[in-house]
């Protein structure tokens, strides 16, 4: 039970320290979680997301797309992968796991209504942006 709840306020702080914009100190709190829970989704997140943020995106794909191969429906990850294909310019890729995210929300097979499902999205985000 310390352990979990050492690890989960571990990964508290470093958000914290992440949202702050304190990248070094976020990455100091996160690596006893990684070193000791090496297979923790919810650190490898973290992670991804700090090295995004300081200009190591290769890294970051890097983790995302472990995370994804991994654990299929982890939405964030993959949410995080589709913004991070975006900016290297893999507009292709990016799609790609947008429809995989965009069919598990509407229990489609793949290829299935994937021209009404992109519509949908554009749509749900054209309207968001307004």
């Amino acid at each position: 039970m310390s352990t979990t709840w050492h690890v989960e306020r571990c990964l508290c702080r470093a958000g914290q320290a992440e949202e702050r914009g304190q990248y070094a100190l976020a990455r100091r709190l996160l690596a006893p979680v990684l070193d000791r829970e090496p297979e923790n989704p919810d650190a490898w997140l973290l992670e991804a997301r700090i090295l995004g943020k300081t200009g190591k995106l290769p890294e970051a794909l890097a983790i995302l797309e472990s995370l994804v191969m991994a654990d299929q429906n982890n939405v964030a990850a993959r949410m995080l992968l589709v913004g991070a294909l975006l900016l290297q310019n893999e507009t292709e890729r990016a799609m790609d796991h947008l429809l995989i995210a965009a069919r598990g929300w509407n229990d489609l097979e793949p290829g299935e209504q994937d021209e009404q499902v992109l519509s949908s999205l554009w749509s749900s985000y054209t309207d968001r942006s307004k």
